[in-house]
């Protein structure tokens, strides 16, 4: 069986295929085992993500802080010229 297939090295990402020789299916697979982290990197990739958060909060916050205030400039205007509308309306019919 050993003459049947062939075994070939992923350049992009190491795996190992087993490859069949008269066929082309891969036989079997095997990827190769990450190392592991040490807890300095890990402390840094938490710290770099906490801070991308605080950012991303402090982004949002502004935005609708400047919605409020587009809002609050909208409804004062309209409110300036409520006289102009022939009929205003009214917010809730009672029948």
């Amino acid at each position: 069986m050993k003459n049947k297939e062939s075994i070939v090295v992923c350049p992009c990402c190491e795996t190992k295929l087993w490859i069949d020789r008269e066929t082309g299916g891969i036989i079997k697979h095997v990827q190769p085992s990450k190392g592991k982290e040490n807890l300095k990197d890990l402390l840094n990739k938490y710290k770099e993500h906490k801070a991308g958060l605080g950012s991303a909060l402090s982004r949002a916050f502004d935005e609708e802080k400047k919605r409020k205030e587009i809002m609050h400039r909208k409804f004062k205007n309209a409110m300036e010229n409520i006289d102009e509308l022939e009929d205003p309306g009214k917010p809730f019919d009672n029948e």
